[in-house]
C-alpha cells in the first residue's frame, strides 16, 4: 500500500512540475495575455482618463537616460507635449523598415538595445517599435504606455502601439510608431478604447467609410498592411509595471496570486475566461498540488525509515 501511494505521490508531482514548466514556457501560445493577472474593465472613462504615470514605469531610469542621449535636441525642444509626441513617432519609424529581424519577445524589456539595433538598420517588429517609443516617450517627460490589440479568434493577428498622455484633452491617446500615425474621431485625439468603441457600435460599411470615421494621420502605410487594422481593436490591453511593486515573496507561486493585476482588459469575448483559466493553473493549481504532494512523499517515507530503524533497534536489542 505504501509503495502504491509513494507512486502515486511521485506521479503527481512531475505531472505538477510539467505542468507548470509546459505553461511558462507556452504561455504566449496559449492565452494572447502570456501568464499576466488581468482586471478587466469596460469602464471607457477609467481607461482614458485613469492617469497614474507610475503604473507604466516599465524601465530604469538608467536605460531611459541612455535613450534620452539618442533623441535629437530639436524633438527635445518643442515646447507641446503632443506635438512632441508625434515628431518623436516619427522620428522612431524612420530609423528602420517593420520585420521580425529584431523581436521583443528575445530582447524583453532592453529598449535602449533595440534602438541601437534600429539605427543599424536591422528591421523591427510592431512590439521593439512601441517599446522603443515609450522608453523614449518617458525619457523626454511625455507620459506613455504600452497596448497590446488582438485579433477574435486569432491570438496570432496581434499589433501593438502606445498610448501617451495628452494633456489638452485630459485623456489617453493612442500613437502607432509601426505605422507613423495617430487617430481621430469627430475632431478629437483617439484612444485605443475610443476605436475598440467605435468600431462596435458604428454602421460602417467599407474600409473608406471607417477611414472617414476612425481617421489616422497617415493612412498610407495602413493600406498597405495585409489585415485592416481597425479589426485588431476588439481585444485591447494595457500593461501595467511591477517594477517597484514584486518582491521575492509575490513571484511565488502560490503566493503571485494574490498581486496586483499588471494588466488592464477590455473586450467581448472568452479571452478573461481563458486567462484566468491560465492564471488558475499556474499560481495555484499546479504549484499547490506540487507542495503537497511533495510534503506528503517526504512525510511518509520519514516515518516510513523511522519505524524501520525503530524495528532495527528492536530486534538488536534482543
Amino acid at each position: 500500500m505504501a509503495k502504491k501511494l509513494n507512486i502515486l505521490l511521485i506521479f503527481i508531482c512531475l505531472f505538477s512540475f510539467a505542468g507548470e514548466s509546459l505553461l511558462f514556457f507556452f504561455a504566449n501560445d496559449i492565452s494572447p495575455m502570456g501568464l499576466s493577472k488581468i482586471e478587466v474593465t469596460d469602464n471607457i472613462t477609467k481607461w482614458n482618463e485613469d492617469y497614474n504615470i507610475d503604473e507604466y514605469l516599465y524601465f530604469d531610469d538608467k536605460e531611459l537616460k541612455l535613450i534620452e542621449k539618442k533623441i535629437p535636441q530639436e524633438i527635445k525642444d518643442i515646447n507641446d507635449a503632443w506635438v512632441r509626441s508625434i515628431v518623436l513617432c516619427g522620428w522612431i519609424r524612420n530609423l528602420t523598415e517593420p520585420s521580425m529581424e529584431i523581436s521583443d519577445m528575445k530582447l524583453g524589456n532592453l529598449p535602449y538595445t533595440m534602438l541601437i539595433l534600429m539605427r543599424e538598420g536591422k528591421g523591427a517588429s510592431c512590439g521593439v517599435y512601441a517599446t522603443v517609443y515609450v522608453a523614449s516617450a518617458q525619457s523626454i517627460g511625455i507620459p506613455a504606455r504600452s497596448v497590446q490589440l488582438v485579433r477574435p479568434g486569432n491570438i496570432y493577428d496581434t499589433h501593438v502601439v502606445a498610448e501617451v498622455w495628452n494633456e489638452e484633452y485630459k485623456k489617453w491617446t493612442v500613437v502607432d510608431p509601426t505605422f507613423n500615425t495617430y487617430y481621430e474621431i469627430n475632431g478629437t485625439p483617439a484612444s485605443a478604447a475610443d476605436i475598440e468603441l467605435a468600431f462596435k457600435t458604428a454602421n460602417c460599411k467599407n474600409e473608406t467609410e471607417w477611414y472617414n470615421y476612425i481617421k489616422p494621420s497617415d493612412k498610407s502605410r495602413l493600406e498597405e498592411y495585409y489585415l485592416f487594422q481597425y479589426l485588431l481593436y476588439d481585444t485591447i490591453y494595457i500593461f501595467q509595471s511591477t517594477r517597484e511593486k514584486e518582491n521575492i515573496l509575490e513571484k511565488l507561486p502560490p503566493l503571485r496570486a494574490f498581486k496586483t493585476p499588471n494588466l488592464y482588459f477590455s473586450c467581448d469575448g472568452d479571452y478573461p475566461k481563458q486567462q484566468n483559466l491560465v492564471s488558475l493553473l499556474f499560481d495555484i493549481l499546479f504549484p499547490c498540488l506540487f507542495c503537497i504532494s511533495a510534503i506528503s512523499l517526504i512525510c511518509i517515507n520519514f516515518r516510513r525509515i523511522k519505524h524501520v530503524r525503530n524495528k532495527r533497534n528492536t530486534q538488536s536489542k534482543r
